[in-house]
């Protein structure tokens, strides 16, 4: 057991046996949805939304979880939108951040502890040099508010243990700016908000309705090759095959990477082992036929797959399909495919008699240690 655990990470320990912290906020992730579409939340961000209507260029940053919420934000708004956005980690955007940045330009930085501090620092220097600043944040009054001249905030911190829910609240509020920036130009969002607003009913039906079956194929999985884990996706569904991997590793401490489907294609997929599982978000839309090359073509040399799709087609080389339900837009799909992938996380990290799932590697030493190094590092002064 780890000796010294700071004050602020004791309550991750406290759970050794089902259901930890993760559990919970998992499965509280339809109420998170609910509170991100009340009406305190849309009345600020379309206030937010007033503030970006007339930017020529966007910038979404973030570290981690919430680096993966960044990258979700700028498909929605290149999607909703004609204003070019694109997506940076926070730490790499205040080092070399755009060569013309200005009063026609806005960063959203978004930190769910709204103190991480490399997207503060990003937020305070693009403060600075003139240019709007959003923050993203679940922790009211937290450091971000001292530099944003907005903040989208909702209280969907999970209690402990890795970010879940807050991760798809932080999509959907990215999703959200980008559609009353596109209201705000004068586009009709009527039916756009209305698949948005059934996402907290439908993301209590894609966990009630697979917990069971998932559980069972993580059990089933425990003695199948654990060496590496690969999560495939693109579009829409890129940030949460990012995030889909981030979590297995953080969790279950396992091996685990992302592949977009096309650069897959051009050479990661070289060093597949047999029966590794590749985890494919196989959603309708322009990306599909795409999804159904990397599963022929990676079966030929013996991989495993699972697939997450709303699609009917036939999967027949995939051993283990997840459906969730169809008929909606493809841009409101990752509230939903990562909860699948949330849920075998869990699964597989009980499965294989772990009992880290809230707090990570820390209860050894070294990794203590090591988190300890990295936070007392001087370039976090």
């Amino acid at each position: 057991m780890t000796k010294n655990v700071p004050s602020y990470m004791k309550k991750a320990f406290e759970r050794t046996a089902h259901p930890y912290y993760y559990y919970e906020s998992l499965f509280s992730t339809p109420e998170a949805l609910q509170e991100v579409l009340s009406e305190r939340s849309i009345s600020t961000i379309k206030e937010a939304a007033q503030l970006l209507k007339d930017k020529k260029a966007i910038y979404f940053v973030g570290n981690g979880t919430s680096y993966y919420d960044a990258v979700a934000g700028p498909y929605a708004m290149n999607y909703f939108t004609d204003i070019n956005s694109w997506s940076r980690p926070s730490y790499d955007f205040y080092n070399y951040p755009p060569s013309q940045l200005g009063k026609d330009c806005a960063v959203v930085g978004i930190s769910h502890s709204g103190s991480t501090f490399e997207t503060v620092k990003a937020l305070k220097m693009m403060q600075a040099a003139g240019v709007t600043t959003i923050a993203i944040t679940d922790k009211d009054d937290s450091e971000v508010f001292n530099y944003a001249d907005a903040v989208l905030y909702n209280d969907v911190m999970e209690n402990q243990g890795p970010k879940t829910k807050s991760f798809v609240a932080s999509i959907l509020r990215t999703h959200l700016l980008a559609l009353f920036v596109a209201e705000a130009n004068g586009k009709d969002i009527s039916k756009d908000m209305s698949a948005y607003q059934k996402a907290p009913e439908i993301a209590r039906q894609v966990l009630q309705e697979n917990e069971a079956v998932i559980k069972d194929f993580a059990q089933k999985r425990k003695d199948i090759n654990l060496t590496r884990f690969a999560v495939a996706g693109t579009g829409f569904q890129y940030a949460d095959a990012c995030e889909g991997a981030l979590k297995m590793t953080e969790a279950a401490l396992v091996h685990s990477v992302c592949w977009e489907l096309e650069e897959c294609i051009h050479g990661h997929w070289y060093s597949i082992q047999p029966h590794e599982l590749v985890m494919v978000l196989a959603i309708e839309g322009s990306t599909l036929e795409k999804s159904k090359d990397l599963i022929k073509g990676l079966k030929v040399i013996n991989a495993d797959f699972w697939v997450i799709t709303n699609s009917a087609d036939d999967f027949p080389e995939a051993g283990f399909v997840t459906r969730i339900p169809e008929g909606l837009p493809e841009y409101v799909y990752p509230l939903f495919t990562i909860l699948p992938l949330y849920t075998f996380t869990y699964y597989l990290t009980l499965a294989i008699g772990k009992s880290h799932l809230d707090h990570g590697p820390y209860d050894t030493q070294e990794f203590m240690d090591a988190r300890l190094v990295f936070r007392e590092s001087e370039t976090y002064k």
